[in-house]
């Protein structure tokens, strides 16, 4: 459980992998922010292109990652439009919105690609849930500006912590 009473399911098969996953991501954050916290206020818009086509399809079980810059807002469009065996459901740029202050973790630009390959076997589903788990224990609402990308957001507990503002069909 993390503070907030969350389950976490473990996500590396052997603990020490896990145990060194999360080291590494504290490393990171020390590294690149000195363990800065940012708080995205209450209102802080954000853009989701992919197969989420309403809120009843967020869970608090996956995170979300996504963006504040508008003008990046159509970035994953055309993945999102690509088709999809592992879902029906059609793609949708979705408006979100923080509907409280949340606690985020600055990566002050900082790739996870090498911590991908090094740590999470090369899978981009398997760096987002060891991510989302990192940021549970640390008492976290998600992360901020990592990858290289001053206004990329991950939200660990999308369905509780954030709006759908709009969802428009792509």
């Amino acid at each position: 459980m993390c503070e907030r009473g969350h389950s976490i399911s473990f996500i590396l098969v052997h603990p020490m992998q896990q145990q060194l996953a999360f080291a590494q991501l504290d490393q990171l954050w020390h590294a690149s922010s000195r363990n800065t916290v940012v708080i995205l206020a209450k209102g802080t818009l954000m853009w989701h292109c992919g197969r989420i086509p309403s809120l009843q399809e967020l869970d608090d079980e996956r995170a979300l990652w996504s963006t504040r810059d508008p003008s990046r807002a159509d970035d994953y469009a055309g993945w999102a439009r690509e088709p999809a065996t592992w879902t029906q459901l059609p793609p949708t740029k979705l408006e979100l919105q923080t509907q409280k202050d949340l606690k985020t973790a600055d990566f002050a630009l900082r790739s996870l690609r090498q911590f991908t390959e090094d740590y999470c076997q090369c899978q981009h589903d398997l760096m987002k849930r060891t991510v989302r788990a990192w940021a549970l224990l640390r008492g976290l609402d998600g992360v901020v500006r990592a990858n290289r990308d001053e206004n990329e957001v991950m939200i660990v507990r999308p369905k509780s912590d954030l709006i759908l503002s709009a969802a428009t069909p792509l």
